[in-house]
């Protein structure tokens, strides 16, 4: 069954060709899941987590003496996973044959069935027996385009009832291991050497994941949205207003990420529609002159009208008016 025949849960991006230092983002999040920083002979792999800040998940020793052999050999290297015991490389990624082409197999605490690497065409499948077709896809980096990890399936046990951390659908103790695994398997110590070699450049060293955030107070301030830095005085302000406004004046770590992924920096601006630029005037009507609109609620024409609401007959009764004519006889 090929790769993509299945659907991708998840993909893994590297920053750099090399496994040494680079940061991994995967295709939902902004921010990085996970960061490889190497420091003299020990490499630290690092997952972020918004609650507690970054967890180191693996360590890595290299040997300081030359490997012998041919293809891509663990012999030397240490491994730690977790704060555990340092084991040899050779019994975290096990190699199946003296074949540099052999499968590797490797285990993930709390799932019977052992996993491995097995190389299809130009790329890597991780495979299981118990799941058809590739548990995921490794491939390597060419030239300067870096290595690519893809995820299709997750394990669990089924018959385990204990809680599963999930991201994006994947096990975060699976995606530990895959990126563990997948750096053992396309870097050797010759590699390393090559890495420390050069390691005083300071143009080739990619940003970790400690350079974006480091502590656990950064993340929630940028996950509940608060002000991570504080405001400039105004008298700062002010001598900076002259400037001209370039991308390396931004100190904001999430305008630094958007310009980093490629996106819009500021909101885009929607145009202004002939709608919205018309102000509605209601007009003033005026009601016409009636013996119901002289009322408490119009003013009465009269000004020495009285102001009650009942009627005053001293106010109505005319002294000038014709007498009433008296009654018939008859009547």
């Amino acid at each position: 069954m090929r790769s993509h025949q299945k659907n991708c849960l998840l993909t893994l991006k590297l920053s750099s060709p090399s496994f040494l230092d680079s940061v991994i983002q995967d295709d939902y999040e902004r921010l990085p899941l996970y960061a490889i920083e190497t420091q003299g002979t020990t490499t630290v792999i690092t997952r972020s987590n918004p609650c507690a800040g970054p967890v180191e998940t693996s360590s890595i020793r290299w040997p300081l003496m030359k490997t012998k052999g041919r293809g891509r050999s663990l012999d030397g290297v240490q491994v730690r996973v977790k704060g555990g015991d340092w084991e040899y490389g050779e019994r975290v990624l096990r190699q199946g044959s003296l074949l540099s082409s052999s499968p590797r197999k490797f285990n993930i605490p709390g799932y019977p069935r052992s996993l491995k690497w097995k190389a299809v065409g130009s790329c890597y499948w991780c495979i299981s027996p118990s799941v058809n077709g590739p548990i995921a896809t490794l491939d390597p980096a060419v030239g300067s385009v870096p290595p690519r990890l893809k995820i299709f399936e997750t394990l669990h046990d089924k018959y385990d009832a204990r809680p599963t951390i999930m991201h994006h659908g994947v096990s975060l103790l699976l995606l530990d291991y895959l990126v563990l695994t997948a750096l053992l398997l396309v870097t050797d110590a010759q590699e390393w050497e090559q890495h420390a070699r050069g390691e005083g450049s300071s143009n080739t060293r990619c940003p970790t994941l400690l350079s974006i955030s480091t502590t656990g107070l950064h993340w929630r301030k940028i996950m509940s949205r608060d002000q991570l830095f504080s405001r400039r005085s105004a008298s700062i302000t002010s001598s900076v207003d002259h400037l001209p406004l370039s991308p390396a004046s931004s100190a904001s770590v999430g305008q630094m990420a958007k310009i980093v992924y490629g996106d819009p920096i500021y909101p885009t601006l929607s145009p202004l529609t002939p709608e919205s630029s018309v102000t509605i005037q209601i007009p003033s009507t005026s009601r016409g002159h009636s013996p119901s609109a002289e009322s408490v609620c119009y003013p009465l024409r009269n000004a020495s009208a009285p102001s009650h609401t009942y009627m005053d007959p001293s106010f109505y009764h005319d002294p000038d008016a014709p007498p009433v004519p008296p009654l018939p006889s008859q009547f």
